[in-house]
């Protein structure tokens, strides 16, 4: 989640200043104002697109039906014994939205047309923010009920201490390093107009160094489903034994 934030909050905090200098907008009001409408829209259709990812997992399990007292809402009524295989089948769903977001976003990186470039971004950035429900669950179900707020607590903390945090202001020098004509000063503006259009390819290489901090999530999703399975193997084998 570390992963998926910091890159998100990155690209919105110097997304209109990316777009700008990679010359597919004139005008820096409109750069801002359609990555602006481009990133809300994401999270708002991919928010509750996760959502129902998650339910039909959970359906699959009796715990998404919330007019039922015994089965909870979103796994609030999951026992124990289910709450690994939910986790390590929904993690697989979370690892294919990132890498089929991936797919879309990475091909930014050589486009020079505004449209296109905001319409894979939107579509990539749509995937990301299906995986929140996910991960929220996840972080639920992997340890019992009464600490399920600490691990809430826990895997917010590290979203800012790994990700929205440090993230933004480390692509802002990576990017004033690779293009200082792009560094904006205080009025607005590129301190450098005409040396920042020759240093778009160290705009697109900060892009890509961002974009590539998403793939940590691949890595420690897969982590965390064979921590799953392993402990799944050690019930089984308790149950076998008893």
């Amino acid at each position: 989640q570390a992963a998926i934030f910091g890159v998100v909050t990155a690209l919105g905090t110097f997304g209109g200043a990316f777009i700008l200098a990679l010359q597919l907008f004139n005008d820096e009001k409109a750069a801002a104002t359609w990555f602006g409408i481009t990133a809300a829209l994401a999270g708002v259709i991919g928010t509750p697109l996760g959502g129902s990812f998650v339910d039909k997992v959970l359906a699959r399990y009796g715990a998404s039906d919330g007019r039922s007292s015994s089965s909870g809402v979103r796994g609030e009524g999951v026992s124990d014994s289910l709450r690994h295989p939910i986790i390590a089948s929904i993690l697989p769903r979370m690892n294919a939205l990132v890498a089929f977001a991936m797919l879309f976003i990475f091909p930014t990186l050589a486009m020079e047309n505004a449209a296109f470039f905001l319409t894979f971004l939107f579509v990539g950035w749509t995937l990301l923010f299906a995986t929140q429900t996910g991960i929220n669950i996840c972080a639920m179900l992997s340890v019992k009920k009464a600490h399920r707020p600490n691990a809430l607590a826990f895997i917010s903390i590290a979203a800012h201490l790994f990700g929205d945090v440090p993230l933004p202001i480390v692509l802002g020098l990576i990017k004033d390093k690779l293009a200082p004509g792009c560094k904006v000063g205080a009025d607005g503006t590129f301190a450098n107009p005409e040396a920042c259009e020759s240093q778009e390819k160290g705009v697109r290489a900060t892009l890509a160094i961002g974009y590539c901090w998403v793939l940590w999530s691949l890595l420690f999703f897969d982590i965390a489903r064979r921590l799953s399975r392993i402990e799944i193997g050690k019930r089984r084998s308790d149950e076998m034994n008893s």
